[in-house]
């Protein structure tokens, strides 16, 4: 067939060749946000590793980042005055290397003004119960100074009685069945 206006208009021609339906992506992402709220006031597990999903899936839409190993690594990477983040998802051998990217108004503020205190509250809940090294760790990856041992986003595991944290990862994010992607 003859190439008309209305082919050229609704043909994807550019990027990926999926289209998803953005009815449904924000529908996925309402439900998720529920799903949060309610696991507010539940097991401090399970609310701090659906909150540490919802943020990094906000942030992998928002910059485009690749679902690599720790590609928002540290709270240094972040400008929240500027509005910006250095995505290290471009990782080869030893070299880190990455890019730039803005980050819209309301995802910066909701990390900086309400996930950094939420650390902060959570390694203070954490020393309360004993374990103060985990809690320093926690600590330390809010504060713009410290060399970090943790990365700024981690998924919180209970073995038995042992507190720790671990690295998230494209796989521990889909465990938690808090997106159910169209």
């Amino acid at each position: 067939p003859a190439p008309s206006l209305e082919n050229f208009l609704t043909a994807n021609v550019l990027g990926s060749r999926l289209d998803p339906i953005e009815a449904l992506i924000r529908a996925e992402i309402r439900k998720a946000a529920a799903a949060l709220r309610r696991k507010r006031n539940n097991d401090v597990v399970d609310f701090h590793n659906a909150l540490t999903s919802y943020i990094l899936v906000a942030l992998q839409a928002a910059t485009g980042a690749r679902p690599v190993r720790a590609p928002f690594e540290s709270v240094v990477d972040f400008d929240f005055e500027e509005r910006f983040v250095f995505v290290a998802d471009k990782l080869s051998g030893l070299s880190r290397s990455g890019r730039l990217v803005p980050l819209p108004k309301v995802l910066s503020d909701f990390i900086a003004l309400q996930y950094v205190p939420y650390l902060r509250s959570l390694a203070a809940w954490i020393e309360r119960s004993g374990d103060s090294e985990l809690g320093l760790c926690i600590r330390n990856a809010t504060n713009r100074t410290s060399s970090g041992e943790m990365p700024f986003f981690f998924f919180l595991q209970l073995d038995g009685r042992i507190l720790r944290w671990i690295s998230f990862s494209e796989m521990t994010i889909a465990s938690l069945g808090l997106f159910a992607w169209p």
